[in-house]
């Protein structure tokens, strides 16, 4: 079970975090008719604050590890929160929807929230896999490809037949609901048990 709900946190991760990697340029080209100049780099601020995230979710989780000495609860929470925060601070982006520079500079602290969980994923993975963390790894990416293969139908669909901001909606949705499922995840439960071996 600890291992299912992982692995819809990362499904669900997946499909929101899709739409920086592959929509914001269709989004700003259509929407806002921007050049490509102008769209490399509004569609790439986003990516930069998933990267910033990363790290600042990496130290985050060690020190509040570190603080707490409660691995479960701080991993939680810097899950929880970091989807959480993603999902919140979408929906407030919209209402700069209407100024592409605007709007792709809130993007950049989404993504930065969002990311901040990344890391959080990784150990979590190491946490539970023990000795064969590796394999869980691969079993946990693996899985991720299921939203990868979904977030183009769900996003695409929406962009065509409903609208851009449906889009984003659907994309914050998602976000607070990977942010709950970190609520079923305990890093201490390991998938294998390694004693037996």
């Amino acid at each position: 079970m600890n291992l299912l709900a992982l692995n819809v946190q990362t499904i669900l991760s997946t499909v929101a975090d899709n739409i920086f990697s592959a929509w914001i340029p269709l989004f700003l080209w259509e929407v806002h008719d921007l050049r490509f100049k102008e769209m490399g780099f509004l569609s790439s601020l986003p990516l930069l604050g998933g990267a910033l995230g990363g790290a600042a979710g990496g130290w985050l989780n060690d020190q509040m590890i570190r603080r707490t000495k409660n691995r479960r609860w701080s991993r939680r929470l810097v899950g929880l929160t970091g989807k959480g925060i993603a999902g919140a601070l979408l929906l407030v982006s919209l209402l700069w929807y209407e100024s592409p520079q605007y709007f792709c500079g809130m993007l950049f602290f989404v993504k930065f929230f969002s990311d901040w969980s990344l890391t959080t994923t990784w150990g979590t993975v190491t946490d539970i896999g023990g000795s064969k963390s590796a394999s869980v790894f691969a079993f946990n990416n693996s899985v991720a490809g299921i939203g990868a293969i979904a977030a183009p139908a769900i996003y695409g669909n929406i962009a065509e037949y409903v609208n851009w901001t449906s889009v984003f909606l659907t994309a914050a949705v998602v976000y607070l609901l990977c942010a709950a499922s970190w609520l079923l995840i305990d890093c201490t439960i390991p998938v294998f048990d390694d004693e037996a071996e």
